[in-house]
């Protein structure tokens, strides 16, 4: 009974020192290591505490500080940093350092007069805000940068009611030499606040920015991914990134490129990119989110996540600098992903695809790629769709699936427009492929009478001379009877016509 007795001892002995050790001391705030003011002076401080002086937490070696929201202990829930000059607060300058604000236990806020730079010159910094706890710029335009030059710097805003918030931008890498990382989860909230006469937008040189898990927002004025190192923005697991129109000289974009690459990715159920519509005046009016437009881009729409523009338009690859650019650009839109726009232009050197996902636009191909397939595939656009210039990949298989196109809209091939079909089994000898049946086209179909079919296809996997290639419009499954240069335009508008009534009548 005794031995018993001592074994529930000692087991309730090792609960509480597991307790002890997950709770968050209740000395409010904690400072160690190299701190400008110096640990002594944050720990003896009153709350709110305050200092005129610009705060460092690790100057050229490792410091640490946590404000927590226990009114115990010190009593310091609020600490303000009132510098007149320089960063406001800094963490990791020259050295290694960490600062924790956790709401646990009640209010914790940061405030810094000026900047809060996360990772400064030379410096390895980490800032967490969690628990509900907050940290925010006050005054004027001033920024929050993770990642300074030659800097490290990482910032993580986890749980219900956490939040960072900028009067100016949020650069994350944005810097020479200087690296960041930044993830929002657990419904925490980064955003920018500033007034109509402020950059509030994010700009990411070289390193990630990680939206993750429902109630997660990011909220700025404008998205720059890229700059000279690989950069990124990830939307995913039910997370909302919004980029709003909120200053006058760049406000409600989004930009996608940089020399090393740049990627934005919206992945899972629930998780939205909003794009707002920019207004007359700002850089990129009319422009609104685009993809390689100063470098290389890539913005992908997957697993059933959702790009939301309405009002905008997309470009890929070079959008207004298409003129001067050989920058390539990447939409991927695939597995139940939606973009929605008001236009999408794929310029030469960008490239549009996809398989089993929607395009809520217009979409013009001018000079770039429209690849509806991943082996092989469907695409749906709502809207109409215009072959320009350019060129389509087919990937086409005669034993199985080919690539399919839905289109809600009107279909419009331009003379110069180039089919390449890709097979991916070889066909049978004398085998005809009509391009028309690679489309599901509810409008009507416009074709230049100087489209010529037999100049505009290339073929792979199969012997161009073995084939026959039509471009010929269908009414209920029989072909009509033209040529295989298709040159009027009034065939093919009473077949599709019919086509719609059909399909009509399927429903």
């Amino acid at each position: 009974m005794r031995l018993r007795s001592q074994a529930k001892l000692g087991a309730a002995l090792g609960f509480l020192i597991g307790i002890s050790a997950v709770l968050p001391a209740h000395a409010t705030l904690i400072a160690t290591g190299s701190t400008s003011p110096g640990a002594a002076t944050l720990n003896a401080g009153s709350n709110p505490f305050t200092t005129t002086s610009q705060v460092f937490i690790a100057v050229g070696g490792a410091g640490t500080a946590t404000l927590n929201g226990s009114a115990s202990g010190n009593g310091i829930t609020t600490f303000n940093a009132n510098s007149a000059s320089g960063s406001g607060v800094t963490v990791g300058l020259s050295g290694t350092g960490t600062f924790t604000v956790d709401g646990t236990g009640g209010a914790a806020t940061l405030n810094s007069q000026r900047m809060i730079v996360v990772g400064g010159a030379s410096g390895n910094g980490t800032l967490t805000v969690q628990n509900g706890g907050t940290a925010q710029t006050t005054t004027g335009s001033f920024a929050v940068q993770v990642g300074a030059s030659n800097g490290t710097g990482a910032l993580n805003v986890t749980g219900t009611g956490s939040a960072v918030s900028s009067l100016g931008r949020i650069q994350v890498g944005a810097f020479t030499g200087g690296s960041g990382t930044v993830i929002v989860s657990g419904g925490g909230t980064l955003q920018t606040t500033g007034t109509s006469a402020t950059n509030t937008e994010l700009e990411v040189g070289q390193g990630s920015v990680t939206v993750t898990n429902a109630n997660s927002e990011l909220t700025v004025g404008g998205m720059l991914i890229g700059g000279t190192g690989t950069a990124s923005l990830t939307v995913s697991n039910g997370a909302t990134a919004t980029s709003n129109e909120t200053a006058t000289d760049f406000g409600g974009g989004l930009s996608v490129g940089g020399s090393a690459g740049a990627t934005v990715t919206v992945t899972g159920s629930g998780s939205v990119l909003n794009v707002g519509a920019i207004g007359a005046g700002n850089f990129i009016a009319g422009n609104e989110i685009n993809i390689g437009g100063f470098d290389t881009g890539t913005l992908i729409v997957d697993n059933s996540g959702e790009l939301d523009a309405n009002g905008a338009n997309i470009n890929v690859s070079g959008g207004v600098f298409h003129t001067s650019t050989s920058a390539t650009g990447l939409l991927t839109v695939k597995g139940g992903g939606t973009v929605t726009a008001n236009n999408v232009t794929v310029w030469a050197n960008g490239t549009l695809n996809g398989a089993g996902g929607t395009i809520d636009a217009d979409v013009t191909i001018n000079g770039g790629t429209l690849a509806p397939g991943n082996s092989p595939g469907t695409m749906t656009i709502t809207g109409d769709l215009d072959l320009t210039d350019g060129f389509l990949d087919l990937e086409i298989d005669p034993l199985g699936l080919s690539d399919l196109i839905m289109v809600e809209g009107d279909l419009i091939i331009g003379e110069d427009f180039l089919f390449n079909l890709y097979f991916l089994n070889p066909p049978a000898g004398g085998s005809t492929f009509n391009i028309l049946s690679f489309f599901d086209v509810f409008g009507s179909v416009e074709i230049d009478p100087l489209f010529d079919i037999s100049k505009s296809y290339t073929v792979t996997g199969a012997s161009p001379t073995a084939i026959n290639v039509t471009l010929e419009v269908t009414d209920d499954g029989t072909d009509v009877p033209e040529p295989a240069t298709i040159a009027l335009f009034g065939v093919g508008l009473a077949g599709f016509a019919a086509m719609r009534r059909r399909r009509q009548a399927k429903a």
